[in-house]
């Protein structure tokens, strides 16, 4: 049932589609030949069935290689393999539902109450932020990479929390709270956006997963998305940054 009514639908909606293969034509000499000594004649044995079969050597030698691509699986069937796998070793657990839930809801919200709220230096970042983060929650859980998008949501509110409470501290005009707080952000953001994120996630999800599967439209969109995040990374390190550069230096 997960093959039929998810695997193959989500495939198609991904782009997956079966190259065209041509079919042997049936012969049964070669095909108990095939059947019952090798998938892959030698010279003198491709001579002695072109005999049998009145057939030019070239065309027995082709009839073996459509044969063999018939009994190779199909991109579909990789691909429903592959998803079939996925969803055996990644149950959703109630509590990883919820997390999503909350995450997805967090994000959207975020994103409407943007307009209204007061229009920072870096709201277009922030936006596309927002846009990269929800589309990312919403691929990742329907094509149960629950893992990788779990690492990449807490990554994130490991550090998103401690900036929204050094605000609040900063606002209330308790200084040496707020910049200890604000250290102690900093230190969290840079080791979890440049150095975590990078070495871990994304490694993984380039170059870790070719070694079991093959690149899909899957593949492309989420790393794609996921080196959006890490640039904006950049851009708001660079930021956070000059502002310990200013603090180390008593402008702030």
């Amino acid at each position: 049932l997960r093959l039929k009514f998810i695997a193959l639908p989500l495939g198609r909606k991904l782009g997956v589609r079966d190259k065209v293969r041509l079919n042997a034509p049936p012969n049964p000499v070669l095909e108990t030949f095939y059947a019952t000594h090798s998938k892959k004649p030698k010279e003198g044995e491709l001579i002695c069935l072109s005999k049998q079969c009145d057939l030019p050597a070239r065309k027995v030698e082709t009839w073996f290689r459509y044969r063999r691509n018939q009994d190779k699986p199909s991109l579909t069937t990789k691909f429903c393999s592959v998803s079939l796998f996925v969803l055996l070793l990644q149950p959703l657990q109630r509590s990883v539902y919820w997390y999503y839930m909350m995450e997805f809801s967090f994000a959207l919200l975020l994103t409407f109450t943007m307009a209204f709220d007061v229009r920072r230096k870096d709201f277009k970042e922030q936006m596309v932020h927002h846009a990269a983060t929800i589309i990312l929650i919403s691929y990742s859980y329907c094509a149960n990479y629950l893992r990788i998008g779990s690492l990449v949501m807490l990554l994130h509110v490991s550090s998103t929390f401690l900036l929204e409470l050094t605000k609040l501290l900063h606002y209330l005009n308790w200084r040496r709270a707020s910049h200890l707080l604000f250290l102690i952000f900093s230190s969290i953001f840079l080791v979890t956006r440049l150095i975590v994120f990078p070495c871990r996630v994304l490694y993984t999800s380039f170059y870790g997963s070719m070694e079991f599967y093959q690149p899909y439209f899957g593949y492309y969109l989420m790393n794609a998305l996921l080196m959006v995040l890490q640039l904006l990374h950049v851009f708001w390190a660079s930021l956070i940054i000059h502002m310990l550069y200013k603090f180390v230096n008593g402008t702030v």
